[in-house]
């Protein structure tokens, strides 16, 4: 199987995405009921982050670890998406092949790529969206 796919063919193109200012709860709402784990953070449809689940989970198990309840009952309610998003996350150009998007996912230690097109948000690729061609394709 070639690697010279467009990643256009592979990614993801309906997304949710989040604004900074968004409360963090929103993103635990979006991750259980969509069952995704990557949300692009967007000011002007522009990528300004990204939030994982596994960011929530960590953030969950600083919080359990606390005596206050008030604390442990409400940090997450009152936290904003950009207190705990990876700020300018790395992204690739809307026309990139798979193996560009590959080595960029390998070299990083990262799960989602941002695709974009200038500054603009196109699609989101993830280990998932990989995985679903390559099985569709060996």
């Amino acid at each position: 199987m070639s690697l010279d796919v467009p990643i256009k063919d592979i990614m993801s193109e309906k997304l949710l995405t989040l604004h900074p200012k968004d409360k963090l709860e929103r993103s635990m709402q979006f991750f259980k009921e969509y069952e995704i784990h990557h949300i692009p953070v967007v000011v002007m449809n522009e990528v300004v982050g990204i939030v994982s689940q596994g960011d929530i989970l960590f953030l969950k198990s600083l919080t359990e670890d606390r005596f206050d309840e008030f604390y442990q009952d409400n940090k997450i309610n009152i936290m904003l998406v950009e207190e705990i998003m990876t700020a300018n996350p790395i992204c690739v150009e809307y026309g990139a092949s798979l193996g560009r998007a590959v080595d960029l996912m390998t070299e990083n230690r990262i799960n989602a790529l941002p695709v974009t097109e200038g500054k603009e948000l196109r699609g989101l690729l993830t280990t998932h969206d990989i995985l679903k061609h390559l099985s569709k394709n060996l």
